[in-house]
């Protein structure tokens, strides 16, 4: 056993080794506390590229956002925009990126997978997660009556046409920011 590990562990075997089997018990432990410590660094390590990468991505879309007005400018015989057209435009875009719930279902894969989940777990997604606060907010506005008859019937949640039904109005939604006072 004190070879097996010793190889899964990658120390090599080398000049020095232990001699008696309590030795060999000892440097099995050894082995393991070191793999466990280099297993947990190496995680960290993975858990901070990551960040980095959630980080940058936001920068590449500035980046191609800046890449499309200098094509603009150029395509526009080098006519510059005004820095206010410019500034709207990019607030725009930030908030339309930091606020689209629906990011996640842009890649067609991603999209995909979305979709084979089990029905169930896609409505938790949909009303419990992803715009539970919008379901909580526009509750009353989206309360369609099942029968006209009673006066408190309501299609809810739980009823499958209203659940497909939320979830295709819940799929175009798009953040939209407007201004103090103007119409949509």
């Amino acid at each position: 056993q004190y070879y097996s590990f010793t190889t899964l562990s990658t120390v090599g075997f080398g000049d020095i080794h232990p001699h008696t089997n309590f030795e060999r018990f000892l440097m099995i432990w050894i082995f393991l506390v070191g793999l466990i410590i280099f297993t947990f660094i190496s995680s960290k390590f993975l858990t901070v590229i990551d960040k980095y990468d959630y980080v940058t991505s936001d920068n590449e879309d500035s980046e191609n956002l800046s890449k499309f007005f200098g094509l603009i400018t150029k395509f526009n015989n080098n006519r510059q925009w005004s820095e206010d057209k410019i500034d709207k435009i990019e607030d725009y875009f930030m908030y339309y990126w930091e606020n689209d719930h629906l990011a996640f279902l842009h890649n067609e894969s991603d999209q995909r997978f979305f979709d084979e989940l089990p029905e169930d777990i896609r409505i938790e997604i949909f009303s419990g997660f992803i715009f539970r606060q919008f379901v909580m907010t526009f509750r009353r506005l989206f309360e369609l009556a099942k029968n006209r008859e009673y006066m408190h019937s309501y299609f809810k949640w739980t009823d499958p046409p209203y659940q497909k039904f939320m979830i295709a109005i819940m799929r175009q939604l798009e953040p939209r920011r407007t201004e103090e006072g103007e119409t949509i």
